[in-house]
């Protein structure tokens, strides 16, 4: 498979409206293998990354946790 055959499978919107694309889950995977615990240096290497800087920047603060707060305790979420 390459790129082009990959992006075509995710053309079509998810049920929310949200469009997905390699680079959106190549982002999840760095961010799922960061929350995870694995070694930076193996993510570096996993990615192809020249620095570890570059894979910390997939480090997430929380924010999922945040915005699915909100979500449910917001009056108009």
């Amino acid at each position: 498979m390459n790129a082009n055959s990959i992006s075509s499978m995710f053309k079509a919107p998810l049920s929310h409206g949200q469009k997905i694309s390699p680079q959106k889950i190549r982002q999840s995977v760095i961010a799922h293998l960061l929350k995870s615990g694995q070694d930076l240096r193996v993510i570096q290497a996993f990615t192809g990354h020249k620095r570890v800087s570059s894979v910390e920047e997939y480090r997430q603060t929380g924010l999922e946790e945040l915005k699915a707060a909100i979500h449910k305790y917001h009056p108009l979420g």
